[in-house]
C-alpha cells in the first residue's frame, strides 16, 4: 500500500486504486498515445497484482509502521508483480507488455529479482514479435506515459492534500523532458505547469484510516480538482 502518517494513525492507499487514479489521469492526457485502448489499459491496470498483498495490513516488525510498497520485501512482492501481468495479459498483451516493461525497469539491478526479470523479458520478446511496427516503435512512448502518470498519482497519494512535502516530487515531476510543478490553489484544487491535460477534471482517491496497532478505523474517500 501507499502510507503515510497523520497524527499517529496511517493514511493507506491501496496500490491498484492508486493505479486506477493514474489511468484516470492518463484519459485526460492532451497527446492521445496510440494505441490508445490499449495503454490506457496498461495504466489502469498496472499495479493490478498489489490486489494480492493488499488485502490486509501487515506491519513491518523494524519500524512498527505498516509495509509500503517502498519497503515490502521485492521477493515478497514478484508473486503478485507476476499474476497480474499474467492477468492483464489475457485482456490485452499490448498491455502487459507495458506492464511487464514498468516492473523489470525498477527491480532490474536486485539480484533477488533475477529470475523475475528473465522471465519477463521472454515475455517481452513473445508479445513484441505479435505487434506491427507502429505498436512496437510506440512502447518506449507509451510506458512514458504509464511511468508519468504513476508518479502524478504518487504525488497525490503520498502527500498531504495542498502539500508537496514528500521528498521524490519537491522539484516537480518529471513527464520525459519536461518537469511538471504542481500549483495547490486550495487543499482540493491543484493545478500543474506546463499543463498537459486537455481540460479539468475530479479524481477520487479511496483511503484507509488505520490505527499505530494497524486496526482499520474508517474507510473514506478524498476528491481532489485537477485544472489547467
Amino acid at each position: 500500500m501507499i502510507v503515510r502518517e497523520k497524527d499517529g494513525e496511517f493514511i493507506l492507499v491501496k496500490q491498484h486504486d492508486h493505479g486506477q487514479l493514474a489511468g484516470r489521469i492518463a484519459s485526460h492526457w492532451r497527446d492521445r498515445p496510440a494505441p490508445y485502448e490499449s495503454t490506457l489499459l496498461a495504466i489502469h491496470n498496472h499495479d493490478l497484482g498489489w490486489q494480492l498483498l493488499d488485502q490486509s495490513v501487515k506491519l513491518n516488525p523494524f519500524t512498527g509502521k505498516p509495509y509500503s510498497f517502498i519497503d515490502l520485501p521485492v521477493e515478497e512482492r514478484l508473486p503478485a508483480y507476476t499474476w497480474g501481468i499474467d492477468q492483464v495479459e489475457e485482456v490485452d498483451p499490448y498491455a502487459a507488455c507495458l506492464c511487464s516493461r514498468h516492473y523489470v525497469s525498477f527491480v532490474k539491478g536486485d539480484e533477488k529479482a533475477r529470475s523475475f526479470v528473465e522471465r519477463e523479458r521472454e515475455r517481452d520478446a513473445r508479445l513484441t514479435a505479435q505487434m506491427d511496427d507502429r505498436a512496437r516503435q510506440a512502447l518506449a512512448e507509451n510506458l512514458e506515459l504509464l511511468q508519468t502518470c504513476d508518479r502524478l498519482s504518487l504525488f497525490l497519494c503520498l502527500n498531504e492534500p495542498g502539500e508537496n512535502t514528500f521528498p521524490w516530487y519537491r522539484e516537480g515531476i518529471r513527464a520525459g523532458e519536461l518537469v511538471l510543478k504542481p500549483i495547490w490553489l486550495d487543499q482540493s484544487t491543484v493545478r500543474f505547469d506546463p499543463n498537459p491535460f486537455v481540460g479539468d477534471f475530479r479524481v477520487r482517491i479511496p483511503y484507509l484510516r488505520v490505527s499505530a496497532t494497524g486496526r482499520l478505523l474508517a474507510s473514506s474517500d478524498l476528491y481532489v480538482d485537477i485544472v489547467t
